[in-house]
């Protein structure tokens, strides 16, 4: 870690703030994995305040990233969604949705569902308002799936729905076969076979018409 602070420090003294913001990711990187939360965090914190000072706002806001994403894989979502919150602040909505879509796969990944419907949520009118129906209508069939793993089945199936009609609509015939996959396995979870079947029939046939045999078999397996 010394060399990591030198290295900065020599970074800093020479103004070459690109390799001040990677070498500081690193560190805090390693902080991370040895489950020394606190400490990337307040690495992180510091060199950001640190490179505001100094007029240097645009590379501040990339060790956001890293604040991020290693809140997330140390399941601390709560802090992750308040970093998210400045960063948003600081960024257009396309690059908005853009991270949060990816902030939302790595909370699904770690089983943070209530964060991942939190990201993908901040998402999806993000995309409607740019006209970009067919990435709404996925990121609504995630939402969908991530509702379903919180029990909120009645939520799900209004989102699920949606993503449906976008992609029949749109002629999305792999978001529908998704979407009817997750529609029938909220129905199975909900004990519920004879809403579920329709749904999954429906996938099984788009599946093999589009030659995609793993996903039938996904589909035959619900």
């Amino acid at each position: 870690q010394n060399h990591y602070r030198r290295a900065v420090a020599q970074f800093t003294a020479i103004q070459q703030w690109d390799w001040v913001v990677k070498t500081t990711a690193e560190q805090a990187g390693l902080y991370f994995n040895q489950k020394e939360y606190d400490t990337a965090e307040q690495l992180l914190l510091s060199v950001t305040r640190n490179l505001k000072g100094k007029g240097q706002a645009a590379n501040a806001i990339v060790l956001y990233d890293s604040l991020i994403t290693g809140s997330l894989n140390a399941h601390r979502g709560e802090k992750a969604w308040q970093y998210f919150q400045a960063l948003s602040g600081n960024l257009s909505p396309k690059k908005i949705s853009s991270k949060a879509v990816n902030y939302g796969a790595l909370s699904l990944a770690r089983n943070l569902f209530g964060e991942a419907a939190r990201f993908y949520a901040k998402a999806i009118p993000i995309y409607r308002r740019i006209g970009d129906h067919q990435m709404s209508g996925r990121i609504k069939n995630e939402l969908g799936l991530v509702l379903i793993e919180l029990n909120d089945f009645d939520q799900a199936k209004k989102v699920l729905g949606e993503a449906l009609a976008i992609a029949r609509r749109t002629g999305d015939r792999v978001l529908e076969s998704e979407t009817r996959i997750n529609l029938g396995e909220g129905a199975r979870r909900e004990r519920k076979p004879e809403a579920a079947i329709p749904h999954l029939t429906k996938a099984v046939k788009l599946n093999i018409d589009l030659n995609d045999l793993k996903g039938a078999a996904i589909a035959c397996n619900d």
